[in-house]
């Protein structure tokens, strides 16, 4: 399990000299991720203008700056210099939201920010982002995974009631910023970050993931949605399933006829291990199902023989560093 601890100083790009932000400003970025405030409290956004390079931009005295809004008014106040007011208490898995909007290069750049609002403070020491003893950094590409974020007190309980921001490489991996659910479709290792601002301290944490390749994939033929010949299911990558080295791919027969599954390279579909079925043709009866395991590493082609439309199987590495 690879583990790390976030640094403060890990979301926060350094900054450069000023340059026209109208002309490089890639996205807006807000240091509180998540906030946590008691009735009453205030506290004061950090937002920063981001480059193409990744580097902060001090935003220029010439432009409209930075404007702070927000459609929940019952709960919070957002002055038009970003401090939050914070009014009615919300639900915790309902939280108020702020959005911080940057006009720039003729376009809006924003960022949104969640604010839960307690009726009294909490005591909150620490944010976590690890998954519970016993389960995996490692999972399979194409499925949802449930992060479990928390803040903890000085003796490791969870504190309820704490909004806790989870996010990522936002073109790899998708995470939703209420039930947690992470889904990517891009093998590799990708660092997951966590942070909670809770009554004006930040907390932060870290893991990294490691996204492989499926080890079984399913596939279902059906009667094509024209009604002539027949349909794979799932129909991930077109007509191509992808699994590790090894992986068992099975074939599930849904017609009312019977089907020959050949491959074209019968050199490609040999033992992983002692007993393993060989040979380049499988018979699937209707209704019934057949299972391969596929030794090859590259790009092994059957066709199904009563609709002759090749389809592939795509045997990559079990594991792309990105």
């Amino acid at each position: 399990m690879l583990l790390a601890t976030l640094a403060a100083c890990g979301n926060e790009p350094p900054s450069v000299a000023p340059i026209a932000v109208d002309k490089v400003v890639a996205k807006v970025w807000t240091t509180e991720r998540g906030i946590t405030m008691a009735v009453g409290d205030s506290y004061q956004l950090h937002a920063s203008a981001i480059g193409l390079n990744g580097q902060s931009i001090p935003v220029d005295t010439g432009t409209a700056g930075f404007q702070f809004s927000t459609a929940d008014t019952s709960y919070i106040h957002i002055a038009s210099d970003g401090t939050i007011q914070a009014i009615k208490e919300t639900d915790a898995f309902s939280p108020a939201r702020v959005v911080v909007s940057l006009r720039a290069g003729g376009a809006n750049r924003a960022d949104s920010i969640y604010v839960v609002v307690t009726a009294t403070r909490q005591q909150v020491a620490a944010v976590n982002i690890h998954p519970a003893p016993g389960d995996s950094t490692r999972a399979a590409v194409y499925s949802a995974i449930f992060l479990t974020p928390s803040a903890l007190d000085s003796s490791g309980n969870a504190v309820p009631g704490i909004y806790v921001a989870v996010w990522s490489n936002p073109e790899q991996v998708l995470i939703d910023p209420f039930y947690y659910l992470m889904f990517t479709f891009v093998p590799g290792k990708q660092w997951v970050y966590a942070s909670a601002t809770a009554y004006g301290q930040t907390y932060r944490d870290s893991v990294q993931y490691e996204f492989l390749y499926p080890a079984s994939s399913d596939l279902y033929i059906g009667p094509a949605v024209s009604g002539t010949g027949i349909a794979l299911s799932p129909a991930v990558e077109g007509r191509a399933v992808i699994v590790q080295p090894c992986g068992v791919v099975t074939w599930y027969n849904n017609t009312s006829d019977a089907l020959d599954l050949v491959f074209d390279d019968p050199s490609k579909t040999g033992v992983c291990t002692p007993g393993d079925a060989t040979g380049n043709a499988l018979n699937i009866a209707p209704g019934a199902s057949v299972s391969r395991k596929v030794p090859a590493v590259g790009t092994l082609n059957y066709t199904l023989a009563r609709s002759a439309t090749p389809a592939t199987i795509l045997v990559r590495s079990a594991i792309q560093t990105q």
